[in-house]
């Protein structure tokens, strides 16, 4: 978006604000394939591969685990993009602005030391830092809590496919051996 309007759109944009846009665009450009859409594409093979697999012993438990991995795999996933993107985006364009601080104080550090203005221009780039340090300590949080609700998902999938498999095993259609199976290949 930058490209097409240049330079007349850059008027009024600090050098290292554009600078971190465009870095920032790079990384998620070249991260895109790698970390977004094969990922995907790999998770909806797996899960429809697994589900068909234990399915296939007892359709109540290919249920059962498709709907655990959409849950964890789709929805935690969205919640927890929903819950950390105003904060991701607020970092990142504090984290703009600070590199722009940076840029303009580097251009004038010949003029703020011949008038002693070291503090009233390294100041206000402090205190982005330590907002800064505190935005990353709350995505951080959020991140742990992301994890950790993870986690329980699996567990709880675990948890559910061994209630509906043990009364299965108990009747008969199921084996002990093919209860280890399925238990093993839901914690997979």
């Amino acid at each position: 978006r930058i490209e097409p309007g240049a330079p007349a759109n850059l008027v009024a944009t600090r050098g290292g604000d554009v600078l971190q846009r465009v870095m920032g665009d790079l990384a998620v450009l070249e991260n895109f394939y790698v970390r977004v859409l094969a990922p995907v594409m790999i998770a909806l093979v797996v899960m429809i591969g697994t589900s068909l697999f234990i399915g296939a012993y007892a359709v109540e438990l290919g249920i059962v685990l498709f709907a655990g991995m959409v849950i964890s795999g789709f929805i935690q996933p969205v919640i927890a993009l929903l819950l950390t993107r105003k904060a991701s985006e607020n970092l990142v364009r504090l984290n703009a602005e600070s590199s722009a601080k940076w840029v303009e104080i580097l251009q004038g550090l010949e003029d703020i030391q011949a008038c002693n203005a070291q503090r009233f221009n390294y100041t206000p780039l402090m205190e982005d830092i330590s907002l800064a340090g505190k935005m990353q300590k709350r995505l951080s949080r959020l991140s742990g809590l992301n994890s950790g609700l993870g986690l329980l998902l699996m567990n709880l999938t675990l948890v559910a496919i061994l209630w509906v498999a043990i009364p299965i095993v108990n009747d008969g259609g199921l084996s002990g051996v093919s209860l280890a199976v399925v238990t093993l290949v839901t914690l997979a």
